[in-house]
């Protein structure tokens, strides 16, 4: 894991010596449900998002940015326990902008891939954790989440502040990690957002 993030840091600093290029931190809350084909129970659990965001502009305005976040996203089971997995997660999206100079509101679109970090798991003023590539926490059986497929859609605006841009959006997320891996569960997230993003070459 240290080695992607390294190397994802040496991309950030490639892609700042370019042209119109934007690279920032942003994190928010989101209200996520884990959730099977057969068991679309799990209530909506409130949990939190981090992430590094790199945007570079093939053609205005239209850009194509890069990420790499860690999302919590969890469940809250008929029994009233929580379950919350902790993702890497790296969306590739499509994002359209406009606006004047200093507001600007934009649109996205793209896929992501997640693979789970951690494993939490809350039953009243109990909490467990484990590595998600251990057995699991719930009941001791061999069923972990293995990975999440799906998609990103949002949107929002920037304001030009200083050296960059303030970030402010919503965004809907839905996995279908359960269609592709087995032992796998389908996410469902919608997450607020705010952050800032350094801009080169406006």
């Amino acid at each position: 894991m240290k080695k992607q993030i390294l190397l994802f840091f040496a991309l950030f600093f490639v892609l700042g010596a370019s042209a119109q290029t934007a690279l920032g931190l942003k994190a928010g809350l989101n209200g996520s449900r884990l959730y099977t084909k057969d068991d679309k129970t799990p209530k909506t659990l409130l949990r939190t998002d981090v992430g590094l965001v790199c945007n570079f502009t093939y053609t205005k305005p239209v850009s194509f940015q890069m990420e790499v976040n860690y999302s919590r996203k969890g469940a809250k089971l008929i029994t009233d326990d929580k379950l919350t997995y902790g993702y890497l997660e790296v969306p590739l999206l499509l994002k359209v902008a406009g606006g004047k100079e200093k507001l600007k509101v934009f649109g996205l679109l793209g896929p992501y891939i997640a693979a789970p970090l951690k494993e939490e798991y809350i039953s009243g003023d109990n909490k467990t954790t484990a590595s998600a590539t251990e057995n699991s926490v719930v009941d001791g059986n061999a069923v972990v989440e293995k990975i999440d497929v799906g998609f990103h859609l949002g949107g929002g605006v920037t304001y030009k502040l200083g050296p960059g841009r303030v970030l402010l959006e919503i965004r809907y997320c839905q996995g279908f990690g359960e269609n592709f891996i087995d032992d796998s569960f389908n996410t469902s997230v919608f997450q607020v957002n705010t952050g800032y993003l350094f801009t080169f070459g406006d």
